[in-house]
């Protein structure tokens, strides 16, 4: 019964990936978005993270620790990008995709769509840190 459950989730999840959603791996971090919301789920993967990401209305989606999903607003600060080897565990629903790493961080955005006007909708903004004694 659990394995038709997990096959069933998991259709689901591609499903709603396959439906107009395209995401973008922005690569592996050892911090998660900026105020995101966690999630855990034992049968995590990339397109059921992604899917509670779009329902939530936040174009960022990261995965850690194999369970773990956080959505956001904000990219990372690119200098908290680690190497890929850190993002290395498998999902629980679905292990042939990799959710981040023990402490590391898979993150993806979700690209720009066009708008019903036409005009396409921005990239999601990466947080920075400002130098001393420049201007926020």
């Amino acid at each position: 019964m659990a394995a038709q459950l997990k096959s069933a989730l998991l259709v689901l999840a591609t499903a709603a990936v396959a439906v107009g959603q395209t995401y973008t791996y922005v690569g592996c971090f050892s911090e998660p978005p900026e105020n995101s919301s966690e999630t855990q789920n034992q049968f995590q993967s990339l397109g059921l993270c992604q899917s509670t990401c779009r329902d939530s209305q936040q174009p960022v989606a990261a995965l850690s620790n194999g369970i773990n999903c956080l959505c956001g607003n904000m990219l990372p600060p690119r200098d908290h990008l680690v190497e890929e080897d850190n993002c290395n565990l498998p999902c629980a629903g679905f292990d042939r995709e990799t959710c981040g790493g023990d402490g590391f961080f898979s993150v993806y955005f979700e690209e720009p769509t066009e708008s019903e006007d036409g005009a396409a909708t921005q990239e999601p903004p990466v947080r920075g840190k400002c130098s001393a004694g420049s201007k926020a």
